[in-house]
Parts: structure tokens; C-alpha cells; sequence
């Protein structure tokens, strides 16, 4: 439990700068979310990859992982076209997360989430 707190307080900071993020540049918003997720998971990286630590973290591994990327999902809905906002920003946000947990380059990624969020 006291892990858990831990990783939810660090958790708490970077959701909050994640909010901080402006609004009106969709390169600058996902840039700003794919380096602060990458900044996470490098502090907490032993407690990732260690199988039996994780396991003291996570209540519910789906539970978790949905209830951060619908936290994403709320930030980016202002970039998402809107006829299907909720879905795009929910794609978009989970293309975020498994990405910048593969430490692939934004470089890289970025061309394929601005030919999702751009009409």
C-alpha cells in the first residue's frame, strides 16, 4: 500500500502538468503528455519491471491502465475532431501510454496520431 501511495502521488504531479499543458497546439499537448508519461515510467522503471512489485501496485491492472488513459483521453478532447471526440481522445491517449512505455521516439509517433486527431 504504501508503494502504491507513492506511485499515485508522483502519478498526482505529472497529471496535474499534464493539465497545465496549453491547449491550442496539438504538437506542443502531445508532446508535453508523451514526455511527461516517458519521465513516469523512467522514475518508476524498477517498479514496472519488477514482476512481484507490480503485482503489490496494482489492484486490477485493466482497472488501472483504463482509469490513466481516460485521464489522458480528458485532456486531449480538445484536439479530437469532434464527431468522435470521446473515441479519438480515448485511441489517441492509449497510443500515448503503450508508445511511450515502448520508449519509442515522439518523432516517430507523432505523424501517426496527427493523421488521427487532424480532419
Amino acid at each position: 500500500m504504501l508503494i502504491a501511495t507513492f506511485v499515485y502521488e508522483d502519478w498526482k504531479q505529472y497529471l496535474t502538468a499534464m493539465q497545465a499543458l496549453p491547449t491550442n497546439d496539438s504538437t506542443g499537448l502531445l508532446g508535453g503528455i508523451y514526455d511527461a508519461l516517458r519521465r513516469f515510467a523512467k522514475e518508476n522503471e524498477k517498479l514496472f519491471s519488477d514482476a512481484e512489485a507490480a503485482k503489490l501496485v496494482s489492484v486490477g491492472p485493466s482497472d488501472r491502465h483504463r482509469q490513466l488513459r481516460d485521464q489522458i483521453a480528458a485532456i486531449l478532447l480538445s484536439i479530437c475532431g469532434a464527431v468522435s471526440s470521446p473515441f479519438t481522445a480515448a485511441f489517441v491517449a492509449e497510443a500515448l501510454v503503450c508508445r511511450s512505455m515502448e520508449k519509442a521516439d515522439f518523432e516517430t509517433v507523432y505523424p501517426l496520431l496527427e493523421r488521427i486527431i487532424k480532419p
